[in-house]
Parts: C-alpha cells; sequence; structure tokens
C-alpha cells in the first residue's frame, strides 16, 4: 500500500514537472510575439537592458527590487536581444511558479487530467506576462506554507523563511505577504500543536530569511550608493504610494450604460472576480482557526493557501484593476481548488460547485481581461520589426509604432530624448538612454522634485522631450497636471516641433 502511494505520488510529481514546462511554452509560442504594452512592459524592458548594460536597479533608474531585473538579465540572452528574450525569461520564472501550485494542486486533484485542467485554470489568471513574478510567487508561497503545515519540521521552518528572504528580493511588497503569511503558519503549529522547540523553529524560520535575503544584503553592503537609494525609494512609496489608487469594482458600482457590450461584460466580470476574495477568505479563515491540530495536514492544501492568499490580497486592494487582482491569485485560486478537503462527507459535490464555478469566473475574468487573449483572439495582426526580433501587432499598434519611429528619426536622430510620462518602451526600440532617474510620471511631483528633473535634463544637456499627453492618461493624470513646473518650462523655454507621422496625443519639444 505505502509503495503504491509513493509511486502515485512520483508520477503525479512528474505530471506537474511536464505541465508546468509544457503550458507556458505553449503559451510563450502562441503568444510570445503578440502586442506591446508601452508602458509597464516597457517599465520592465528597459530595466533588464540596463542592468544588463551594468547599471544598477533603484540606484541608477528607477526599479523595482533588483531581482526580477538579476533573473531577466540572466536568461534573457539566451532567447533573444530584446523583448522577446524578456519575455521568454519571464516564462521560465511563471513555470517554476505553476510547478509550485500543480504540486500542491495534486493533492485533491489526481490524474493527468485534472491536473491538466488546475493548470489551465491557474494559466489564465497569470497575467498580464510582465508581471509573471507576482503571481509565481504567490504559488511558491502557497507550496512552502502547505509543506509546513503538512510536517513543521526545523528543516522546512528554515526552507520557508529562506524562500521568504528571496521573495524580497523580487519585491519587497512579496517578501513582506510571504513573510506575515508563513509568520503567521509559524504562530498558529505553535498555538495548534503546543511541542517543544518552538523557539528552534521559529529560529530557523528567522534565519532562513536571512540567508534568503543575503542578495540585498551584499548589494547594501558592496554596491555603492544602493542602500541609500532603498532608502529613498521607500521613502516615495510612504509619500505618494506604490501605485495609482483605484476603487474595488463592487458589482453596484459597475455603471453600463453607454458601453458596448463588451466592455460592460469585461467589468461585470471583473466585479465578479473580485467578489472571490470577500466571499470565499472569511469562511477559509474561519475553518483555520476551527480546525484541530491533527487535521491540519489533511487539509493543509486548502487552508495553507487560504492565509497566504490574505496577504497577496492587498495587492489587489491600493489598485483594484483587473492585473492586480490575477498578479494576486494563485493562492486563492488555489484555496477554492482544495476546498473539497474541508467536507470529507460531500467532496464530490463540494468539488462539483467549486470547480465548475471558478472555471466559469475564470473563463469569463481572463477572457475579458487577459491582454494575451482580448488582444489577440479575432484580432487582425501585422508583421514589426524591432531591432532584430520580429513581433505581431494590431495594424494600428504598428501604425503607431512607425509613426513614431520614423518622426523621431527624422527629428531628434541619435541624441537624447525625455520620455513622458509612461513610455519607457520607446527607449529600448530606439536604443535610447533615459536622460532622467524617472521612468514613470504619475505622481504629483512636488517643487524640489520638478526642479531636480529639470536638473536632470540641462546636465548633461537634453534638447528634445517627447510627452504623451492625452486624456485617457491614468486616472486623466497627465504629465502637465502633475508636472506644472516641467510643462511650463517645456512651453516657455521650449518649442514644439511638428513632426509628420507624429501620432497626435504626442508632443515633441525642442529646446530654444
Amino acid at each position: 500500500m505505502y509503495l503504491a502511494t509513493a509511486d502515485a505520488a512520483r508520477r503525479g510529481a512528474w505530471v506537474a514537472l511536464a505541465l508546468a514546462i509544457l503550458l507556458p511554452l505553449a503559451s510563450y509560442l502562441l503568444f510570445g510575439d503578440r502586442h506591446l504594452n508601452i508602458s509597464d512592459e516597457g517599465f520592465l524592458w528597459y530595466g533588464v537592458q540596463r542592468t544588463a548594460a551594468g547599471e544598477v536597479p533603484m540606484r541608477d533608474f528607477q526599479a523595482y527590487d533588483p531581482g526580477r531585473y538579476h533573473w531577466c538579465a540572466a536568461l534573457a540572452p539566451l532567447f533573444g536581444d530584446g523583448i522577446l528574450g524578456v519575455r521568454a525569461a519571464s516564462a521560465v520564472f511563471q513555470g517554476l511558479g505553476l510547478l509550485c501550485a500543480l504540486l500542491v494542486a495534486r493533492r485533491v486533484a489526481r490524474g493527468v487530467g485534472w491536473q491538466l485542467f488546475v493548470g489551465l485554470v491557474l494559466m489564465l489568471w497569470m497575467f498580464p506576462r510582465h508581471k509573471q513574478f507576482e503571481p509565481a510567487i504567490g504559488a511558491m508561497a502557497a507550496w512552502f506554507a502547505v509543506r509546513l503545515l503538512e510536517r513543521p519540521s526545523t528543516m522546512r521552518h528554515l526552507a520557508t523563511g529562506v524562500f521568504v528572504g528571496l521573495a524580497g528580493y523580487f519585491g519587497r511588497n512579496l517578501g513582506l505577504y510571504c513573510g506575515l503569511a508563513t509568520g503567521v503558519l509559524v504562530l498558529l503549529l505553535a498555538w495548534k500543536q503546543r511541542e517543544p522547540g518552538f523557539a528552534r523553529r521559529a529560529g530557523a524560520w528567522t534565519l532562513g530569511v536571512g540567508l534568503g535575503y543575503s542578495p540585498m544584503l551584499v548589494m547594501f553592503a558592496f554596491v555603492p550608493g544602493f542602500a541609500q537609494a532603498f532608502g529613498d525609494s521607500l521613502r516615495l512609496i510612504l509619500e505618494h504610494g506604490a501605485n495609482v489608487s483605484r476603487p474595488w469594482p463592487w458589482p453596484w458600482r459597475v455603471e453600463s450604460a453607454g458601453l458596448s457590450a463588451k466592455n460592460a461584460f469585461r467589468d461585470w466580470m471583473t466585479a465578479l472576480a473580485f467578489l472571490l476574495p470577500v466571499l470565499a477568505l472569511p469562511g477559509l479563515l474561519f475553518a483555520v482557526v476551527r480546525t484541530r491540530a491533527e487535521d491540519l495536514k489533511t487539509r493543509a492544501a486548502c487552508l495553507a493557501p487560504a492565509v497566504v492568499a490574505l496577504f497577496f490580497v492587498h495587492h489587489a486592494s491600493v489598485n483594484s484593476g483587473a492585473w492586480h487582482l490575477a498578479q494576486s491569485s494563485p493562492p486563492l485560486v488555489l484555496a477554492l481548488l482544495a476546498l473539497p478537503q474541508l467536507f470529507p462527507a460531500r467532496r464530490g459535490a463540494v468539488a462539483l460547485v467549486a470547480w465548475c464555478g471558478l472555471a466559469l469566473v475564470t473563463l469569463g475574468f481572463s477572457l475579458s481581461s487577459n491582454p494575451d487573449l482580448t488582444q489577440t483572439l479575432g484580432q487582425p495582426s501585422v508583421e514589426h520589426r524591432i531591432g532584430r526580433e520580429t513581433l505581431k501587432l494590431q495594424p494600428r499598434h504598428a501604425s503607431l509604432l512607425a509613426g513614431l519611429e520614423a518622426a523621431l528619426a527624422r527629428t531628434v536622430g541619435d541624441e537624447p530624448v525625455f520620455l513622458a510620462p509612461n513610455i519607457p518602451s520607446f527607449y529600448c526600440v530606439l536604443g535610447k538612454r533615459s536622460p532622467s532617474w524617472w521612468l514613470f510620471f504619475f505622481w504629483e511631483a512636488t517643487p524640489e522634485e520638478e526642479q531636480a528633473l529639470l536638473q536632470e535634463l540641462g546636465e548633461p544637456r537634453v534638447d528634445w522631450a517627447l510627452v504623451f499627453e492625452s486624456p485617457r492618461d491614468v486616472q486623466d493624470r497627465r504629465f502637465s497636471d502633475t508636472h506644472p513646473l516641467v510643462w511650463q518650462h517645456f512651453e516657455t523655454q521650449w518649442r514644439r516641433v511638428p513632426a509628420p507621422g507624429l501620432p497626435p496625443d504626442f508632443v515633441l519639444f525642442r529646446r530654444r
């Protein structure tokens, strides 16, 4: 009996590994060269380029924590020298997260067919592709948390701590979520099981956090200016916030009047998806508290991801858009998939309701919000060359890029150019370095910050600026609104340059 169980476990692990390789690979082959996000994806792409050139994230350019840049800079050259390489490196990390998620799910989804179903559901939630680190780390956190509940040995406490530290290397918010979630589980185990050795296990977890965070500690100690840059980035977050705020999309706030059927469906599916954590987490967390110590192991695949989901949902609470919910979703999805563990007497019925309901929400949400699907399925495409790579873009996007490239080639040429407020992809497309530390300009700048930006544009001298000035910007935050002094400087000390082919929402300035 034991040998049969062990063989089944090994087969399940091999199936999980195969799916974790094949599903991201298939997604990359189908969608890897489709469309281009000139804003957020460009933020990652530019950072990877500058990191590969020897610059330091956060110190030399506006950036996330350095882990994702080091990962992509190391792997991207294996797949391509442009955006395709960055996407492939992100897909590899996605595969690691998917593997961890499937290793959790195989406790309740046995058999190749069911594991394939779970893998497809998780893949549909893992978007956008330039933010694969968030959902992948959430899935990894769920796996470490499950293993901790199943067998809370000293070594598993240590391994969990190492993971928490590494998560912080990829994102301080991710490290915080993982640390709080696994820290709560360490305390939960101490409360439920009352076994000796708590100090040893908690100490192992703490030591692991330090070991996992050692790449950052080394950078603090040996990379000049990095510790100061990290502190400055924390100050900026405290002063301005980490994201542009967006309210939680409750169903009663959805306004469909005047919207097309497609956009109304998107808004309603987003509101429905945002109900999942609201409806599911209270009951799941009640089950965490009420579960007896001897039942923790058999319920771990449901309870541990639920605790992780409680903290990851914060990521979607500040900027409550579909993309942020998707980035924080894998722990909650795993908890819902494992819901039958809480109802052994009605396991089949609960599985049918939970899995079918989740599948329907997943399909509706992803088909309306996942850019890999919304910008690809049923959409015409044309090939557009960027560097030595070819992308397939919607005709209007290809026309926009071609017009911008041609207009800037005729005017700016090889000279440096300042881009604002959220178009860093063009630095990569044009092969240019940003003259400013800043890449995004959505915060309302203080007069001191605006003066510092003007100084950056003056030393060394930058004679060109391209500003995307459109009322469709995030929350109507146009550059002229967030940086009025800089905008006034452009209008008075620079001149607008007409450039044939330049889209009307773009304004090209040249210093007088």
